[in-house]
């Protein structure tokens, strides 16, 4: 098994509370500052983030995961979802939710 040093939930610029310049780009440059090979990406569900993603990233057959076009970038990204485990109420359950990678 292959090792990696991985950040898997990530926020998109279409999150709240986001910077409006973060781009793909930008998040794998600091990704290989901070020394990670893989990104979970949220908000891949966003039309106008997965569309973002479709024209920056490939898809890597053997590792499964995406790339930057770019072929100097390190880093992979993964798209994640979080789903949160709410009961009707809206109490209970794990309040970070459970991470599913799809």
């Amino acid at each position: 098994m292959r090792d990696f040093l991985a950040d898997l939930h990530i926020h998109s610029r279409f999150s709240r509370a986001t910077s409006s310049r973060l781009n793909v780009p930008l998040l794998a440059a600091w990704a290989g500052l901070k020394g990670l090979n893989v990104l979970g990406s949220g908000d891949f569900t966003h039309p106008q983030w997965r569309e973002e993603l479709g024209q920056q990233l490939v898809y890597e057959e053997a590792s499964g995961l995406y790339r930057l076009k770019d072929p100097a970038s390190i880093a992979a990204a993964l798209p994640e979802l979080p789903v949160a485990a709410m009961d009707k109420a809206g109490e209970g359950g794990d309040p970070s939710g459970p991470r599913f990678m799809l």
